[in-house]
């Protein structure tokens, strides 16, 4: 008997587990803004769950602020590009104004959980995936300019259009957001949807991964405004933003 309670315990407490982003004024900063050059490779994966597909632009990750207002690195909902509400667009901004635009060839759903991730190589290959399988391609000469995030922090749910203050809030949950200078394979971004275990981007490709932020600080219900952003790898935490709130109810339902 005493196993059976301690299962039901294991499903029914809440476990601390994302942020859900009120698509208003809600976002989070990593703090990361290194500067790397073209020949670095690129790599992020995240979780989200939108509560609805916007026809308009929403920025899931991208900057905060560049001073050129060219961001380097983004992913977002944009109809205008994509055609469809819930495809998304992966999209590499160089220096030199040398963009690579990748929309992924299907759509998320709204209210339910999927895993978003995308890569960019040094020979100008890009590759959106959901689920693991990749859904869009796009391929570009390399370029010999940098991508200068000196100025410009990468963020969560937002980025700026024309200032240091950030527009185009996603309206949803994120969760379990990493990122990495190197192009992962497409076993490992296979690997990072399918294994569904906290902590598993520290474990894949670690001397490349910038961060990691689990997004599990943050008790069910509570603001995440003014909250330390944990970064597992240590090297730099975010901070959470307007209204940003913590989410414990869908961790099991990846």
């Amino acid at each position: 008997m005493k196993y059976l309670l301690l299962i039901a315990l294991l499903f029914t407490t809440p476990v601390f587990a994302a942020y859900d982003c009120d698509g208003t004024d809600a976002w989070i900063d990593t703090n990361w803004n290194n500067n790397i050059d073209t020949n670095t490779d690129l790599s992020v994966s995240l979780w989200i769950n939108p509560d609805t597909l916007p026809s308009d632009e929403r920025l899931i990750f991208g900057e905060i602020g560049p001073t050129d207002f060219r961001p380097r690195f983004e992913l977002a909902f944009i109809t205008s590009s994509c055609g469809t509400d819930g495809e998304i667009r992966f999209k590499t901004v160089d220096d030199a104004g040398g963009s690579v635009n990748n929309c992924s060839t299907s759509a998320v759903s709204a209210d339910e959980w999927t895993h978003l991730a995308a890569t960019f190589d040094e020979s100008g290959n890009s590759v959106v995936y959901f689920n693991g399988t990749a859904v869009g391609t796009q391929s570009v000469a390399s370029s010999s300019g940098t991508y200068s995030f000196s100025d410009a922090p990468l963020a969560v749910c937002a980025r700026s259009t024309s200032a240091t203050t950030a527009a185009l809030f996603y309206d949803g949950q994120v969760d379990e957001v990493a990122f990495w200078t190197t192009n992962l394979t497409p076993a490992e971004v296979n690997q990072l949807a399918k294994g569904r275990v906290r902590g598993l981007p520290l474990q894949i490709q670690p001397s490349s991964l910038q961060f990691y932020m689990p997004l599990d600080e943050t008790a069910d219900g509570s603001s995440g405004d003014g909250a330390t952003i944990i970064d597992r790898t240590g090297t730099e935490n975010g901070d959470g933003n307007g209204g940003l709130t913590g989410n414990a109810g869908e961790v099991l339902t990846y």
